[in-house]
């Protein structure tokens, strides 16, 4: 039986709804919010790479770039990176892909059949509102391939991740996967509730074809979560990606096998 939050977020979570949305939040007419959501999400706009009154709409500020020394990136070759600012939902380093009392099966996130990931490693990073919402490179890669999924736009808060069944893969997705070494990476960027396309920054369609560490890949419109996988054996986590943990764009979540060392 459904709970009243399952049944409200089914009815307020609607496609058209998220569109327009986005309509909105593209208009300057929504610039004078960009204000009053800095003072309610107590967001450090010093870290902006442009100052607050030149954005143009709330949407403007929301997908903004920081200072370059905003984010150190980890300058260890061994070193995997969080891509994104945010809170640890669960991270293992082999396994299932367990979130918040519920399983995900690799085929159903990724949205084909995949074995380059069984009994590999996960992380699971939710983005709320206040966050700094780019999505960036965790480690230097090929890009070998990438998939537009479409979905719903249920959250992806806490409760939403207990609540909702299977949102991380009821939800549209866009999945980029890399080759290192021997070795897979896939980063899923999960869209949410007023989350509209999830563009990479330089294609909007498509990636590049390498990746460096730190690199600018992608963004959202607003708060979501992302999921990185790697396959077997490619990296230990690091002690610090536990459940809960708050990251921060290029701080190590995990370190590559010596054999990873260099990109092949």
């Amino acid at each position: 039986m459904k709970t009243m939050f399952s049944l409200l977020t089914e009815l307020t979570s609607s496609p058209t709804l998220s569109r327009a949305f986005g309509a909105f939040a593209r208009s300057p007419i929504s610039r004078p919010l960009i204000r009053a959501m800095v003072r309610m999400y107590d967001i450090d706009v010093s870290e902006a790479a442009a100052p607050l009154r030149t954005y143009r709409s709330v949407h403007d500020f929301f997908t903004r770039t920081l200072h370059p020394q905003a984010r150190p990136i980890d300058g260890d070759p061994l070193a995997v990176v969080s891509p994104v600012d945010g809170v640890v939902c669960a991270c293992g380093g082999a396994g299932p892909i367990t979130v918040k009392g519920q399983t995900y099966a690799l085929s159903s996130l990724l949205g084909t059949t995949h074995h380059d990931f069984e009994g590999g490693g996960f992380v699971v990073i939710y983005l709320s509102p206040a966050d700094y919402h780019r999505i960036h490179a965790p480690l230097d890669a090929h890009v070998t391939g990438y998939r537009h999924i479409s979905g719903t736009v249920y959250p992806v808060h806490d409760r939403s991740l207990r609540e909702m069944r299977y949102v991380l893969q009821r939800n549209r997705r866009v999945v980029t996967h890399f080759a290192r070494g021997a070795h897979r990476f896939a980063l899923v960027k999960v869209g949410a509730m007023n989350v509209g396309a999830i563009p990479y920054t330089v294609h909007g369609t498509h990636p590049p074809t390498h990746v460096s560490k730190g690199e600018d890949l992608a963004y959202f419109t607003f708060g979501s979560t992302v999921v990185l996988l790697w396959s077997r054996g490619a990296i230990d986590v690091d002690p610090s990606c536990v459940d809960g943990a708050r990251v921060r764009m290029g701080m190590r979540i995990g370190t590559l096998r010596d054999r990873l060392s260099t990109v092949s």
